[in-house]
């Protein structure tokens, strides 16, 4: 499957649409917890 898919009128590029998943991928690391269980 896909881990993530960019569509819209602003998407035009390959360029853009990596730009969104890297920005994706930060902040779905930034809502993971800080602190892993032992």
């Amino acid at each position: 499957g896909f881990r993530y898919v960019a569509s819209g009128p602003m998407v035009r590029s390959s360029y853009k649409a990596g730009e969104l998943y890297i920005k994706a991928m930060i902040e779905a690391d930034r809502a993971k917890p800080s602190i892993l269980p032992p």
